[in-house]
């Protein structure tokens, strides 16, 4: 190549390079620039603060802004729910926060959510529902239910909707929650092991108790903000400091005045605070009064002096039942465990970082047998080790249960029964079976004395034996016990399907609950008793077997995700249907869920 044209590539090179450097490039990079040097500026000059919702807004580009203005634009060309969502405090808009459409408070009791009727705020805080397809009334009244992660709850209620018309500039100022961090100084490891904490707001709990005295329902309301629980097993073993005796547990609650009490069991300590909007605080609890731990040498002993070897000890210092011991539903909130153990060899037993007080001690034989007995109570200063020994009877109950028309043995149906022995003086219960499951039972620890048996099931009568004597260390066969059926087993079928009638294509769980005869209280059925039957092929059919002969109510769940805990009725779910099971028969129920649903 000549030098000529060397020198003229290179010179087109230059220029070329030049261009790149100098020429303004994409507008969306220029806007980041820009927002970038005023978020520099506002930092530099005091007072002129760029809050971080207004600042992500400014370095969105065009292209992002744009759209979001045409889909609000285009809802509200129709008639629609339309307004702002802001900050209260500072008036800065919040967005992807979550508005829902409620209807009014039924005479009944309880609101309904409209379908399809929610959405989420845009970066401007901007929100629309498009109604034309929703089905309002207009002689009705609903509810705006605002809901965001950072801020607390609040509800536009009272709202007058004309269908062909909407309303428009409807304002949802929210307050930002606030960070409490508490912080326990003084508490040794056995203290945190039984450590409880409690938050109470009461201007909170007094909004929500007027929310549901006007009819709102829980599942609109939410997760409720104004009391707050938590135990040593939910701080996290992380949170404590063996070396420095210290623990600490962080989070999120509205802002206003809180009451802290943390119970270590042996003492309690309150604490006042108050949580401004999108403020923290901290919060120090020291604890001057240590008790030293001790530990328990105990002996679990026969009455023939033979030592009770494999017995699960159970050490409880509260313990709270919910329903009386003589019903049918018998359940118990322990709300702290202090220490859990094993019989050796020797039927020694040895919990270890207990404190004085009075302390409920449950035992559980290897066979199931449990043995009541007495509760304990430590001194101020006890012995290291501080030594008690329990007796347990040695006697025992046994039996068959058989059907009263066919005086045949029952079939397997995994109905659960439960067994209690009481003396026949007093009333009071000598020895219980729970949740037993088969036709033979066997009732152990029975002490000696004149006593009966008291056998209870689901769709059985309860059966009342005749008094009998046992004596120490007897094994009484009551031979065949008669009960009577009030009413015998269904099967229920649940199949899930689309609006169209067709098998509904997305993963769902089904659950079924009994009610336990109080307001809004069920159960979960268990699993022996009304397993969850393995979906057939290509389709959301479900098929139960020995359920009750009464009415129970089916729950959907979305995902293919654990079921909740069965104590606990959760209403986040995608439908519920009550059916009534009957005796013999097998019940069919198609429930229609919309594919179209929110939550997919």
């Amino acid at each position: 190549m000549r030098p000529a044209g060397v020198i003229l590539v290179a010179a087109a090179v230059v220029v070329l390079a030049a261009a790149l450097i100098f020429l303004p490039g994409d507008p969306g990079d220029r806007d980041a620039v820009i927002a970038g040097a005023e978020r520099a500026a506002a930092r530099d000059e005091p007072g002129a603060m760029v809050s971080e919702i207004d600042s992500d807004s400014r370095s969105r580009s065009r292209e992002n802004l744009s759209r979001e203005d045409e889909v609000y634009a285009a809802i509200r060309a129709g008639p629609s729910l339309s307004g702002t969502v802001t900050d209260h405090a500072t008036g800065d808009p919040i967005p992807h926060c979550a508005v829902s459409l409620w209807e009014g408070p039924t005479p009944e009791g309880g609101c309904r959510k409209i379908r399809f009727g929610r959405c989420f705020s845009d970066s401007l805080g901007r929100f629309a529902i498009p109604i034309d397809r929703l089905g309002l009334r207009a002689d009705a009244v609903y509810n705006l239910v605002f809901s965001s992660n950072s801020h607390t709850l609040a509800i536009v209620d009272n709202l007058e909707v004309a269908p062909r018309e909407g309303i428009a500039g409807i304002d949802a100022p929210l307050q930002r929650m606030g960070l409490l961090r508490i912080r326990g100084i003084g508490f040794d490891i056995a203290d945190f092991r039984r450590l409880s904490l409690e938050l109470v707001n009461p201007a909170i709990e007094a909004r929500e108790a007027a929310w549901r005295d006007r009819g709102f329902s829980n599942k609109m309301i939410g997760r409720s903000q104004g009391a707050l629980t938590f135990r040593s097993a939910q701080l996290g073993p992380r949170a404590f400091s063996k070396a420095d005796q210290t623990w600490e547990h962080t989070l999120f609650v509205a802002p206003g005045s809180w009451a802290i009490t943390v119970s270590t069991g042996a003492e309690t300590m309150v604490r006042d605070a108050t949580v401004p909007s999108g403020a923290a605080v901290s919060v120090e609890i020291e604890r001057h009064t240590l008790l030293s731990p001790f530990t328990v040498l105990g002996t679990l002993t026969f009455t023939d002096g033979s030592p009770v070897r494999g017995a699960r000890v159970f050490f409880f210092a509260e313990q709270v039942s919910s329903l009386d011991r003589n019903e049918r539903y018998r359940y118990v909130e322990r709300r702290a465990v202090y220490e859990a153990c094993r019989t050796d060899g020797r039927g020694e037993f040895r919990p270890r970082n207990l404190l004085p007080g009075q302390w409920r001690i449950d035992v559980i034989l290897e066979g199931g047998g449990k043995p009541f007995l007495p509760y304990v109570i430590i001194p101020e200063d006890p012995p290291d080790p501080y030594r008690i020994e329990f007796v347990v009877p040695r006697g025992s109950v046994s039996g068959t249960l058989c059907d009263r028309e066919t005086h045949l043995p029952l079939d397997a149906d995994f109905t659960e029964w439960f067994f209690l022995v009481r003396h026949c003086d007093t009333g009071r219960v000598a020895a219980e079976l729970n949740n037993h499951i088969g036709v033979d039972f066997h009732v152990a620890a029975v002490p000696a004395g004149k006593l009966r048996l008291e056998v209870r099931a689901t769709g059985f009568e309860d059966y009342r034996s005749e008094p009998f004597t046992l004596s120490a260390g007897q094994n009484l066969n009551l031979g065949n016990l008669a009960v009577a059926r009030t009413s015998r087993f269904g099967s229920l079928i649940v199949a899930i399907v689309d609006e169209r009638g067709e098998p509904f294509d997305k993963p769902v769980q089904v659950a079924l609950f009994r009610s336990l005869g109080r307001a809004d209280h069920w159960e979960a059925l268990l699993p022996g008793q009304a397993g969850m039957s393995q979906k057939t092929a290509g389709t959301n059919s479900f098929r139960f077997d020995h359920l009750p002969a009464q009415e129970l109510r089916i729950v959907v769940y979305g995902g293919a995700a654990r079921l909740p805990n069965p104590g606990r009725y959760v209403r986040q779910n995608l439908r519920e249907w009550d059916v009534l099971i009957k005796a013999g028969e097998t019940a069919e129920i198609d429930l229609a869920i919309d594919s179209r649903y929110e939550n997919w």
